[in-house]
């Protein structure tokens, strides 16, 4: 095989590992040094977090999205994650936080916890009313939803 060969064979295997890496089993636990963080992952489907091996103790919408295209993750794994990212968004009226910030109408998680809880601003894995203000924003991030719809039109293609 030629060097070019090679590097790419390399390469496609160093991504097969870190996608593997990356998977959380349902009912796998990770290792965290943060004890208010769920460790078990109770969602029933596996989930794909970046980074791999302990660190990201989350599904995140659009690390996940960014990582189809490796040819690695299963339409089944994408399915039960884009139907947690459904059942996660917000309903019809906005959620005033604590912090003044302000989830929309029908808003995106920016990630999911182990547990399957949604948390909208980046920097946090609170999922409850103390998210978001002055630290973390007053508005989450929006293009969690058009990579929600990326992970629906990938999974209609294939």
């Amino acid at each position: 095989m030629n060097i070019k060969g090679e590097k790419l064979t390399f390469l496609k295997d160093l991504l097969k590992d870190v996608v593997d890496a990356s998977r959380i089993l349902p009912k796998a636990q990770i290792p965290i040094e943060e004890t208010n963080i769920p460790t078990e992952n109770t969602t029933g489907i596996t989930l794909i977090r970046p980074g791999g091996r302990t660190c990201y103790p989350a599904f995140w919408i659009r690390d996940f999205t960014m990582s189809l295209e490796s040819g690695f993750i299963t339409t089944d794994e994408l399915k039960g994650m884009l139907l947690l990212t459904a059942k996660c968004q917000r309903g019809a009226e906005p959620w005033h936080l604590d912090t003044g910030a302000v989830v929309p109408p029908f808003a995106i998680p920016d990630h999911i916890l182990l547990n399957g809880e949604p948390v909208f601003f980046p920097g946090t894995y609170s999922s409850g009313p103390d998210q978001g203000g002055e630290k973390w924003g007053y508005q989450p991030p929006f293009d969690d939803n058009y990579y929600f719809i990326e992970m629906a039109l990938i999974i209609i293609c294939r």
